[in-house]
């Protein structure tokens, strides 16, 4: 009988803390415990499956501004909503949880909530713009200086690291730039759906100062880019 009661006790726990994290229809953006993700920098093998000999190649380890890159990136890539997977985008073909969201999937979040006061919608969107924002900010910094390290190794005489290793790298770091800013756009036109769709629903919602954020975000993706 005690089993029974300590079972009981904590699947009542366990549901109390889901309930809780869902009532809120903003997620909790922008944390990351660095100590767990590790995975995310660590340099493994390079396999480049064109050249059936030697293809294995000893890379690069990160930089210090490498490494933030790719933490930034995954802040800036996970959504602060519940987003389903019908409401991302496809990735070569396929349907992916990870992938950049479509144009109506944060309204359709709302509904999916029972957020239907347009004046909640934006405050939300508001949190998450400031939020993102300063990821962001912090991302286009990192970008310039990685981008700035990948051109100085191409000048580096090297009889270490196989040339090819730098190449992979750098291709790695334009990858992670083109893939944060595709989630910018795509949250980008998923933001502006969320204020287009309220306006005509409530006309008389004042959306002054959103929108003054969300042409700020969006100018701010404007500027990544991987040129020299």
């Amino acid at each position: 009988m005690k089993t029974c009661k300590t079972i009981g006790l904590i699947f009542s726990l366990a549901a109390g803390t889901i309930l809780s994290a869902c009532s809120n229809p903003v997620g909790d953006f922008g944390r990351i415990n660095k100590s767990r993700a590790t995975h995310i920098t660590e340099v493994g093998p390079l396999t480049n499956k064109a050249e059936k000999t030697n293809a294995y190649y000893n890379p690069l380890d990160y930089s210090k501004a490498e490494k933030q890159l790719r933490l930034t990136a995954v802040l800036l890539e996970r959504s602060n909503y519940d987003i389903h997977i019908a409401d991302r985008q496809f990735v070569n073909g396929v349907a992916n949880v990870t992938g950049p969201i479509r144009e109506a999937a944060l309204v359709n979040n709302f509904r999916a909530k029972g957020v239907s006061d347009m004046s909640s919608r934006y405050q939300s969107l508001s949190g998450d713009l400031k939020k993102r924002r300063l990821n962001l900010d912090s991302f286009i910094r990192l970008t310039k200086t990685v981008i700035r390290q990948d051109v100085a190794r191409g000048r580096v005489e090297n009889e270490i690291v196989d040339i090819k290793a730098i190449g992979y790298r750098q291709k790695e770091n334009v990858e992670v730039i083109t893939g944060v800013k595709k989630h910018m756009e795509a949250l980008y036109l998923a933001y502006r759906y969320v204020l287009n769709h309220g306006k005509i629903v409530e006309p008389t919602v004042s959306q002054f100062a959103i929108r003054s954020e969300l042409e700020l975000f969006n100018k701010e993706v404007e500027q990544l880019t991987t040129d020299q």
